[in-house]
């Protein structure tokens, strides 16, 4: 049996201990060290209203110290060496000592607490519950039959009273300043939230050097400027990360405004908006009022690209990011410099989680939409995001179960003095008016609007500079527009063919590839698969490609955020809003030219809609699952049939507005027939429904801790999903490598009940599980037929 001079809280694999006391403090001086820093301190003084002087944050990091009392109790400490009959946990276990046990209120220290903090309930709650989540009442009651059982002396011979007084000293003794005159802290429903992030942050930290030999606040300051946490901007000029290029008019326009919290940047695509959120980013920085920033975009193939894009511009003007820049992307985390066997220096890297605490990270905007919804660690996410510049990029390419997230993101961020970038190429009045917190312009009002333009809180800039751009457009037969990317593929030309479903988008590269070279992109691939296609994507499209005549058939994986240029764009019918996504890939770094573009015509779209409202798709025309709003749809495909071109930005406004604004669109219907009146009901239903429920998942920070209770259910978007699963003896059908784990459609898998290790059975390229058979090809993972 150990034996332990003093209860333990840690142990490494050599067996090895660090007392409670020890890590307590760790904790601390970590909490002290992230507070010490400018901006991490001035988001907590937002959520307590108050501007916290050099007392409070020792306070603060005594309070976030008494964290672990509850490995002071027996049923933890019992627990070294062998199984503790009061079970091995420590959080439920100490809120039902603190609750049933003046002894351990006294210990704990209520009555300073309620001296510094007012009431003592809240601030010890939030300390207590510091592994990723509140402590619902029924997993602490469930303790209260067995406190006296608890604070028994342990089998070391502790007594738990004892050891947590000294828990409290010792911590006032290492921070003496709290003890000093200040005002009194209160601790209001977003300081409650935002402290219990800043704690789990400091815990998971001090755990990494737990048994790291030197002093303790110093290790802590190490760790923060391993992971470049500040100070690493150069001092270079903004317009430097421009590279000597003149700057375009977002950018121009980016670099002079005053420094406000909220901007949104309306231009069309290949305008520089990239590198107009970097110059932004910058001027914050050098101004001390964020410390980096979150680029978060729509995909995982845009994260990647636009991760190794920035890594490059930013690394050149500030040498001290190097290694620093994280791609967060889930099974993907690496910094743009990752060398093989080399780990990275920043703590950042080695969670999901923890990727905010980078100085620049970019990612899909699920991770910083899971810094909101009631899922684990959601509040250190939080904590960590609140520093920085939140950049949104396609911040129009929601539904309303995301629009609602992310409208609430934003909020948030901002409530707490933080700074938001959003940046859109077809922002409409409806999505604009619910980001801003306004209410809606009319539609007549809306079309008058300028675009494009640099919106703030004290006034718009209108971009008058932009280039403009005139792209044919006319709609064609599916037999005819599948023709004409043959011929163009034939005449040297990179075609991009975008189709809505994976199924169409088969089906099209399967007829194409029989007479030209193809490729094929979409989401059903594995993880290293898709990133293949990428790659292959972008050293065709990309800039300074080896071009050559292909056709690249792909879903919406390649419409948002991909730096892309095709010569011929072929494309399923859809709402302006996303063809004006879908023209930015067409000539994309060209001037003087005249691009064309083929929408695959329909027919008469009221065969798409039910009797009942309800959009119906078909072979071939599978758009409709995808893009329900077909009123939205038929807008569009009448305007490119008067018009026959779009030129940008010219028309970019009128367009947008005519199939995105809610009472337009309600009016059309209205005037269409009683069947689009239905539909309209039934999008409107919708959309109401799914507001509500992304409202219902939220972590309410108007409200105290303890009631955001987390709940598995609330994901950061609607729709089928997908599993992953393990796939032993899998290879890629591309590379040959090993594929050990493959995303298969929720829907596919419907009525198994997984446990958490989910593992099919391989054979060659069929995939076995739970007596459903699938394949994975070049092709995507697809069902096996039916024999």
């Amino acid at each position: 049996m150990h034996q332990l001079i003093e209860p333990w809280a840690k142990i490494n694999p050599q067996g090895e201990t660090r007392s409670v006391f020890e890590h307590s403090l760790d904790v601390a001086l970590t909490i002290h060290a992230i507070l010490d820093r400018e901006i991490e301190r001035r988001r907590l003084s937002s959520a307590f209203n108050v501007k916290l002087t050099d007392v409070h944050l020792a306070r603060l990091a005594v309070l976030g110290g008494l964290h672990d009392f509850g490995k002071c109790l027996k049923g933890f400490q019992d627990k070294l060496g062998s199984l503790s009959a009061l079970g091995p946990g420590h959080v439920a276990e100490a809120l039902a000592v603190l609750v049933s046990v003046r002894e351990t209120r006294d210990a704990v220290g209520t009555a300073l607490l309620r001296e510094w903090f007012g009431e003592p309930t809240n601030p010890i709650y939030v300390s207590v519950c510091h592994h990723g989540e509140p402590v619902g009442e029924d997993r602490f009651r469930r303790h209260l039959a067995i406190v006296r059982e608890l604070l028994q002396t342990t089998r070391y011979g502790h007594d738990p009273v004892t050891e947590i007084t000294r828990l409290r000293d010792r911590l006032l003794a290492a921070f003496p300043q709290a003890l000093s005159g200040a005002e009194q802290l209160t601790f209001a429903p977003a300081a409650q939230h935002l402290f219990a992030g800043i704690l789990m942050t400091a815990d998971w930290m001090a755990s990494g050097f737990a048994f790291d030999p030197g002093g303790r606040r110093e290790l802590a300051e190490e760790l923060l400027d391993r992971t470049g946490w500040s100070g690493w901007h150069s001092g270079a000029t903004p317009r430097a990360l421009l590279g000597g290029w003149e700057p375009t008019a977002a950018q121009a326009a980016v670099e002079t405004i005053p420094l406000q919290n909220l901007v949104i940047i309306e231009a069309p695509t290949g305008t520089g908006k990239t590198e107009a959120a970097l110059i932004w980013a910058s001027r914050l920085v050098l101004d001390d009022l964020v410390d980096g920033l979150y680029f978060a975009v729509p995909t995982r193939s845009a994260a990647t690209e636009l991760h190794a894009r920035i890594g490059r511009v930013m690394t050149g003007q500030h040498p001290a990011l190097r290694g620093k820049i994280v791609r967060a992307v889930p099974g993907m985390l690496d910094v743009e410099d990752a060398r093989p066997d080399y780990p990275p220096e920043t703590w950042a890297v080695a969670a999901p989680k923890r990727v905010f605490a980078a100085p620049i990270a970019i990612g899909t905007i699920d991770q910083a939409l899971l810094s909101i919804i009631r899922n684990r660690h959601a509040w250190l996410r939080a904590a960590l995001l609140s520093r920085h510049l939140l950049i949104i990029d396609e911040v129009h390419a929601s539904d309303p179960y995301m629009a609602a997230l992310t409208n609430a993101l934003v909020r948030r961020h901002l409530n707490l003095g933080g700074h938001v970038l959003a940046m859109s190429a077809t922002l409409g009045e409806t999505a604009l008016a619910q980001l801003q917190d306004r209410r809606r312009k009319s539609f007549e009002d809306a079309q008058r609007v300028s675009y494009p333009v640099v919106r703030t809180p004290s006034g718009d800039t209108v971009l008058t500079n932009t280039q403009r751009r005139a792209i044919d457009i006319g709609l064609v037969p599916h037999h005819e527009a599948r023709a004409s990317a043959v011929e163009a593929a034939r005449d040297g030309h990179a075609v991009l063919l975008i189709r809505s479903t994976v199924k169409d988008a088969i089906a099209d590269y399967l007829a194409v590839s029989a007479e030209v070279e193809a490729l094929l992109h979409h989401s059903r691939y594995a993880l290293a698969d898709r990133s293949w296609l990428d790659r292959c994507l972008l050293g065709i499209f990309g800039p300074k490609a080896q071009r050559r005549g292909i056709v690249a058939v792909t879903t919406q994986t390649a419409e948002q955020s991909l730096d892309i240029d095709a010569d011929l764009l072929i494309t399923d019918s859809c709402p302006a809003d996303v063809l004006l996504q879908r023209l930015g890939r067409l000539h994309r770094h060209r001037h003087g030219s005249r691009p064309r573009a083929w929408i695959i015509d329909p027919g008469p779209l009221t065969e798409f809609v039910a009797e009942n409202g309800k959009p119906i798709g078909r072979d071939g025309q599978g758009w409709p699952w995808v893009y329900q709003n077909i009123l939205s749809v038929g807008e569009t495909l009448d305007w490119v049939r008067v018009h026959g071109q779009i030129v940008v930005p010219d028309h970019s406004r009128a367009l947008v507005e005519c199939a995105t604004h809610a009472d337009h669109l309600r009016e059309v219907a209205d005037q269409t027939g009683s069947k689009w009146q239905v539909l309209w009901q039934r999008l409107y239903e919708r959309g109401r429904i799914d507001t509500q429920l992304a409202e219902a998942g939220l972590v309410d920070w108007a409200r105290p801790y303890r009631e955001a209770t987390v709940d598995v259910r609330y994901a950061t978007r609607l729709g089928e999903g997908s599993i992953t699963v393990a796939t032993p003896g899998l290879v890629s059908p591309f590379t040959g490598e090993p594929i050990a784990a493959l995303p298969i459609p929720g829907t596919w898998l419907s009525g198994i009940d997984f446990g958490e290790q989910v593992e099919a059975t391989v054979s060659g390229n069929t995939i076995t599980l739970e007596g459903r058979s699938f394949t994975y090809t070049e092709l995507g993972v697809q069902k096996s037929q039916s024999r």
